[in-house]
């Protein structure tokens, strides 16, 4: 028997509602890509778009195996779609051995203080670091999808935090003190992301490329 697809109907409780915030970066991001601000010849200034398009080029196709063994397919509108709901970050390559998501607090800082965390909060812009040096990450040019997805999914729990029983100051606290550690260990945020939310998103792109 074939894999239960991801019921559409569900779509809003996983991803929650877009924001305001989220609709005026779309939006910047589309003026951005008129010819007087961006042309074969030069590029006045760099958005979270321009940082995707440059991983994902247009028509792309992929395909991968999860963890446990399931089949997934994307193109690369499908990501587009799936990246505008999770917060749209930016993409960052980064010599790391693991790729890792950044909230808006830590736009202008790793280890942000109360002002920084306050003008990302107000200002800023989340980013996902790709880590170039982690096995299969960057693939023909552009980001591996499997790692992309996996780090969206990290994403969609700051974008609604309070479902998974978390402020953004506790969730920061958290990603500060157990990012990268406990994937294995229930109730951690590497356990949540990654064995909850994770496969929800992946059912999620199965349900959306039939």
């Amino acid at each position: 028997m074939g894999k239960t697809l991801f019921d559409l109907t569900n779509e809003k409780e996983l991803f929650g509602k877009r924001s305001l915030r989220s609709y005026i970066r779309q939006a910047f991001g589309a003026v951005s890509e008129l010819p007087i601000f961006e042309n074969k010849y030069y590029d006045l200034f760099k958005t979270p778009l321009d940082t995707f398009q440059e991983r994902f080029h247009e028509g792309g196709k992929f395909g991968w195996r999860s963890d446990t063994g399931d089949w997934t397919e994307a193109t690369t509108s499908t990501l587009y779609d799936l990246w505008r709901k999770t917060g749209a970050p930016v993409l960052e390559d980064r010599p790391y051995k693991r790729s890792m998501t950044a909230p808006r607090e830590m736009a202008f800082a790793d280890r942000p203080n109360e002002l920084q965390k306050l003008l990302g909060y107000l200002l800023g812009t989340p980013r996902m670091i790709l880590g170039t040096e982690s096995p299969g990450m960057m693939r023909m040019g552009g980001a591996d999808p499997a790692h992309f997805v996996a780090e969206l999914a990290h994403q969609v729990m700051f974008e609604q935090p309070e479902k998974y029983g978390q402020t953004r100051k506790s969730l920061i606290d958290l990603m500060l003190s157990q990012g990268g550690k406990g994937y294995d260990e229930p109730g951690t945020i590497e356990y949540v992301t990654h064995k909850t939310i994770e496969p929800q998103i992946l059912d999620y792109l199965r349900s959306v490329s039939k």
